[in-house]
């Protein structure tokens, strides 16, 4: 559970986003406590820190003296805005450092975090795992289809410190984006749904969306801890390279193949 104390601060901004730490003396000090991470102005809260994202069609940077003047505490950005009042964190990559932001608030967190990938299904499967566990637990999760790099990591920064699980879709349309999410979000239990030929533009054929969505059960494998990977059967590829990976892997379903003791 995230500890009750838990606040954003200037000497955990520059922790998460590997940055020197700040003079006790100075203007801004390491105590300096902000309301939360925010990427659009239109939702920003007064104090909160506004991370400057460069998309395709848009840059956050054009939007910095909007959230200034709508009261932000800070700045994080890749380009210098000039003169500020508040404090600004330049970072190479605001994409990564909201990621970084994101794993800094997950590793504050001893909750189990669930990460649910797959080329169909996702989205069915988080939205019942949800509901299963709302008996039992706290859980918060991702919202409608926010899977991506900029959609995981406001998840996770937008949980209650009040929650007792995390619930995370986790989408990619190009090679590596889940084991970046995975990174971020360190999944205690990795679920993967069923592979098809879904998002191979940047992917390019089967075997590449397998290999992207077997990332899950690397990290999973790979995690600190007794973790969990549960994969569909379907193509009968996944269950046999999962099991390549982390031989301990239970496989879902009403197939023959799938494990008789779900």
């Amino acid at each position: 559970m995230m500890p009750a104390t838990f606040r954003w601060t200037d000497a955990a901004i520059r922790r998460a986003l590997g940055l020197r730490g700040g003079d006790p003396g100075a203007a801004h000090p390491p105590g300096r406590p902000y309301e939360g991470i925010c990427t659009d102005t239109r939702t920003l809260r007064r104090g909160d820190v506004f991370v400057a994202l460069r998309g395709e069609r848009f840059d956050g940077h054009a939007f910095i003296a909007r959230a200034v003047q709508s009261g932000c505490g800070a700045v994080v950005a890749a380009d210098d805005p000039g003169e500020c009042p508040v404090p600004v964190y330049r970072v190479p990559d605001t994409l990564k450092a909201l990621g970084d932001l994101a794993l800094h608030r997950r590793i504050q967190s001893a909750v189990p975090v669930v990460g649910i990938t797959g080329s169909s299904g996702k989205t069915t499967v988080k939205d019942l795992a949800l509901g299963a566990l709302a008996g039992t637990h706290r859980a918060h999760g991702t919202e409608a289809n926010l899977n991506n790099r900029v959609g995981t990591p406001l998840t996770i920064l937008s949980m209650p410190e009040t929650a007792t699980a995390l619930v995370l879709e986790l989408g990619t349309n190009e090679p590596g984006e889940i084991a970046e999410l995975a990174r971020i979000a360190r999944p205690t239990i990795g679920v993967v749904t069923t592979v098809s030929e879904t998002h191979i533009e940047r992917l390019g054929d089967l075997c590449g969306v397998l290999d992207e969505k077997l990332d899950l059960v690397r990290a999973v494998a790979a995690g600190v801890g007794s973790g969990a990977a549960i994969v569909g059967y379907d193509p009968a590829e996944l269950p046999r390279q999962a099991r390549t990976i982390a031989p301990g892997v239970t496989v879902a379903g009403w197939s023959p193949a799938a494990d008789p003791h779900l």
